[in-house]
């Protein structure tokens, strides 16, 4: 009767504390993703509304002075890539065997489900795995917008 009770108590013990490992896990995990998320918005947001606010008056940004790690592209109302980067990393049109880099039409590919939001006025920040490209992505799109606040 000793030996049952207590196997009762050891498998109560368990399955809670496996239960309870589980749950913290999830929750955990989408914790410190919704943590990362805001700590790169917060680090990167500033940048991308000054370069949207340069582009919207000059109509050009120097993206010289970016991190390479970067993709940074910019649209018009109608999905078209604005030629607004005055950088001389270009990246290649045609299709590489370098995993560095990637085609322009391969990133708008991976892009074209966040740029509906974005041209429609909207802040995009999300964590997601883009098709074509390993690893994890931060997605932050900011619209530029003109003086009236009318999205380019």
């Amino acid at each position: 009767m000793k030996g049952s009770m207590l196997k009762r108590l050891y498998w109560t013990i368990s399955v809670t504390l496996f239960i309870t490992i589980v749950i913290a896990l999830i929750f955990g995990r989408l914790y410190v993703q919704q943590y990362y998320i805001q700590m790169k918005v917060d680090e990167l947001l500033p940048m991308v509304e000054r370069i949207s606010e340069e582009i919207s008056q000059t109509g050009t940004s120097d993206g010289m002075f970016y991190p390479v790690d970067f993709i940074l592209k910019a649209f018009d109302p109608f999905k078209n890539e604005m030629d607004v980067f005055q950088s001389t990393l270009v990246l290649p049109d045609q299709q590489t065997t370098h995993s560095a880099f990637l085609t322009n039409s391969q990133i708008k590919t991976a892009l074209s489900p966040y740029l509906d939001r974005a041209l429609m006025g909207n802040v995009v920040r999300e964590i997601a795995d883009l098709e074509g490209m390993a690893g994890t992505s931060v997605i932050l799109g900011v619209p530029i917008k003109r003086d009236d606040g009318q999205c380019l």
